[in-house]
């Protein structure tokens, strides 16, 4: 009995150490969209469906909004509304986007000349644990040695639409369907509670890349119809 008590100790610590000091930081960078298209849209509107995603990755409700006039340093003279969601993974879609459209697909300031939406098509989002079995049943020798403790899996395909200022559907943009995988390691993986966050950023990245290049490829039309 002491034996396994001790056993017991042992792997609480070792994932404990794992899980807390051995992983690498959810960066703030995995938040700030970096691909930009060289010719820019007037300025739109950006906004998610929140319901769409909300049934990848769960319920969501408004907490509140407020009215954004800044954005990357540079005023905006468009007053609009900034949603947040309580949950922490639609708002992290959300800010991306806003973000992606307010500097990377259109102008962030000027007059408004339509709006642009996303919504999420078909995803996927799950943690594996199956790692943990190898790692009981060995008493976390293998993570010692970095193997995984678990892994994130996310899958997303999103539609992006846009409409001019009458409402009017003038581009219509759908990705491919991506997949980002985390793991929660010691040494070179990622905390357990950083896992889930970093695959949905990364994934969600990965669509507004696909989806940015099609809209520069319709730039011509697209500028002509927001006119």
């Amino acid at each position: 009995m002491r034996k396994i008590v001790k056993i017991c100790v042992l792997m609480v610590t070792i994932v404990t150490f794992i899980t807390i000091n051995g992983c690498k930081p959810l960066y703030i960078s995995t938040l700030q969209p970096k691909m930009k298209n060289d010719k820019l849209l007037p300025v739109l509107i950006p906004a998610i469906d929140a319901n769409s995603f909300a049934s990848i990755f769960g319920s969501t409700r408004t907490t509140g909004s407020g009215q954004t006039n800044y954005y990357g340093g540079q005023t905006t003279y468009q007053n609009w509304s900034s949603t947040t969601y309580t949950n922490p993974r639609i708002n992290e879609i959300n800010t991306i986007f806003e973000r992606d459209v307010l500097g990377n697909i259109s102008a962030s300031y000027g007059t408004t000349k339509g709006r642009i939406v996303c919504k999420a098509v078909i995803g996927y989002n799950s943690e594996n644990l199956g790692w943990l079995v190898p790692n009981i049943l060995l008493a976390c020798v293998p993570a010692i040695f970095g193997a995984p403790m678990s892994s994130w899996k996310t899958q997303l395909q999103i539609e992006v639409m846009i409409y001019d200022v009458n409402n009017n559907v003038v581009g219509r943009y759908t990705s491919g369907l991506y997949q980002q995988k985390t793991y929660v390691a010691a040494y070179w993986g990622y905390h357990r509670g950083n896992s889930e966050p970093r695959s949905v950023r990364l994934v969600f990245t990965k669509c507004m890349e696909d989806i940015k290049r099609q809209i520069q490829r319709d730039y011509n039309r697209l500028n002509t119809a927001l006119q």
